[in-house]
């Protein structure tokens, strides 16, 4: 049962280095051209080895097709063992770095990307959030600059295998023996479900979204959203995604890794529609990268380094949108059917509830049973389908979770179904839920207490 996640929790922190075969390039530096820095930043507890042949075999695609620019590929590492680090430190060392590469200014016709995979994207994507809004220790002079900015397996709203190696953690910490894995604790707290970092990322997202100002400031920069689902792995799939498809990439639900999402306020829905999302087949991070059946989302095997138009499901969507082409995606993506969906629940409770006392009844779209509806919720047999956390900056915002997916005797892409929340304290409420195949659900609710109802009705 706890194989998937064992999978990627171990090989995570003991993929080896791998050797890169010497190739000789180009050499463009010193004539005039345009320059294009890349950059790759890894996930926790991984290292530039965990992008496999990609530096290399990425540099040589984008010489191939582009004479007339001269592109400088670089690793972004740090320190992902560091318990006292958070992903926000390591969003100040990324600025750090670009700035030490890159220089204090940028001619215009120089660009910056960003390759992130899993914990990378998340460090990137506040590097970008906070260079946007001018904030101290980044950079706003870069932002004319960015040109592509993909993530590969990000886990934007959360992880199980955070929750299970913090668990793992917290049990060998308790019985005084230390764990020598390379998952800072900061970091699987930040990248557990419904964290406060997760949820100022969704609200900075909803802020930003209706930033007529801000909006034009990254009209021009070019999202990619990629995600994976392990064919391999589909023995094993009712235990991660509840149905018999599996929908994870040994480590990330996708739901979780598609950044879009659905926003619900005071009765008021809202897609939320910035990067442009691909599903492809692949793990996480894979004990065989060179396997075609196991291939891991980032890791390009060898054979790239001789073909840039190798069957590897990603190296191909990454050099072909960095130069803006026409990208084969009938070849690369999966045609899954996308079945799960992720709801996270928001609630300010009042100062006399407590998150334990709060009961929610999951109906159908007519308030009837859920069982007559498309859709299921929180499956028994699924790992970490539901859970809750509250803030530990303000005790009174709740954050409960349910995984869940689409019955097999759905056609629908999206079903509204309706929630009850209630407690002895407070009102009983009853909102209407959009939920969307392989989308998270971000539902915001402001509980009343009975006693103030009562007298404002008085």
């Amino acid at each position: 049962m706890f194989w998937g996640l064992l999978f990627t929790i171990f090989l995570t922190g003991c993929a080896g280095k791998k050797p890169v075969d010497t190739i000789t390039f180009e050499d463009r530096s010193n004539q005039g051209l345009a320059k294009h820095y890349i950059f790759l930043i890894h996930g926790v507890g991984g290292d530039q080895s965990h992008f496999g042949y990609l530096k290399p075999a990425l540099l040589k695609a984008l010489q191939s097709e582009d004479v007339q620019t001269e592109y400088i590929i670089q690793f972004f590492e740090y320190e992902t063992q560091n318990n006292k680090k958070s992903i926000v430190d390591f969003s100040l060392e990324l600025s750090q770095s670009l700035q030490n590469t890159i220089g204090v200014a940028m001619p215009d016709e120089d660009k910056i990307s960003l390759i992130m995979h899993s914990q990378g994207g998340l460090i990137g994507s506040i590097w970008l959030f906070r260079s946007l809004t001018e904030q101290p220790g980044y950079h706003f002079e870069y932002i004319d600059n960015v040109d592509t900015f993909a993530t590969f397996g990000t886990p934007f709203w959360g992880a199980k295998t955070a929750i299970f190696a913090g668990a793992i953690k917290a049990i060998f910490a308790k019985a005084g023996v230390p764990l020598a894995v390379p998952f800072g604790d900061k970091q699987l707290e930040d990248m557990a479900f419904g964290s406060d970092w997760s949820y100022q990322m969704r609200k900075a997202i909803i802020q930003a979204d209706s930033d007529g100002t801000l909006q034009k400031k990254k009209q021009h920069i070019r999202f990619l959203n990629v995600a994976a689902s392990a064919d391999v792995l589909r023995p094993i799939g009712a235990f991660v995604s509840g149905g018999k498809e599996y929908e994870d990439d040994s480590a990330v639900p996708l739901a979780s890794s598609r950044f879009n999402f659905l926003h619900v306020q005071n009765e008021q829905q809202k897609q939320i529609d910035w990067a442009p999302y691909y599903l492809v087949n692949g793990l996480h991070i894979s004990p065989l990268p060179e396997e075609k059946s196991m291939y891991g989302i980032v890791q390009t095997p060898k054979p790239c380094l001789t073909d840039r138009f190798c069957d590897h499901p990603t190296f191909q969507l990454m050099w072909r949108h960095i130069l803006a082409q026409e990208i084969p995606l009938a070849k690369l993506l999966t045609s899954k059917k996308v079945n799960s969906f992720m709801l996270d629940i928001n609630l300010n409770l009042t100062a006399d509830v407590n998150a334990k006392d709060i009961q929610f009844s999951f109906l159908n779209g007519q308030g009837g049973d859920l069982s007559t509806a498309g859709v299921k919720i929180a499956d028994a047999q699924e790992l970490y389908s539901s859970g809750h956390s509250c803030s530990k900056q303000n005790p009174q915002l709740c954050r409960f979770y349910f995984f869940g997916h689409f019955k097999e005797s759905s056609s629908s892409e999206q079903e509204t179904i309706s929630l009850s929340i209630s407690a002895k304290q407070i009102d009983s409420t009853q909102v209407s839920i959009p939920l969307r195949r392989g989308y998270s659900t971000f539902l915001e609710v402001q509980l009343q207490n009975k006693s103030e109802t009562t007298s404002s009705d008085q």
